[in-house]
């Protein structure tokens, strides 16, 4: 897949392990816009302020566990509608599939 820097879409990925995101980073910089947050209260910001396509949650962060992050975003009405995929530290496994569930995503909001 290869857009536009600006038509790429945007993942948000959350992790306290630097070293994972850099991974991250270095698997998935060129396909798409990456937004990082090493916290729960710092993923929730940009979450609602960027309206990622998508969110790579790691699942243990100090102050909240992912699946209370990924709670709060789906009480939000403002990032109710974001996916959200379990465990970065796993994302390479899933990078393949990251296309696909952006497109179901899009047919779903259409």
């Amino acid at each position: 897949m290869t857009l536009a820097p600006d038509q790429r879409p945007r993942l948000l990925l959350v992790d306290d392990e630097p070293t994972n995101l850099q991974v991250l980073r270095n698997i998935l910089q060129a396909d798409y816009r990456l937004l990082f947050a090493t916290d729960d209260e710092r993923a929730l910001q940009v979450a609602r302020e960027q309206r990622p396509d998508l969110v790579l949650l790691d699942t243990m962060m100090p102050n909240l566990v992912g699946y209370a992050v990924c709670r709060a975003l789906k009480a939000d009405a403002t990032t109710a509608s974001i996916p959200v995929i379990f465990d970065p530290a796993l994302v390479a496994l899933f990078a393949p599939l990251v296309p696909q569930l952006l497109e179901i995503r899009a047919r779903w909001s259409d």
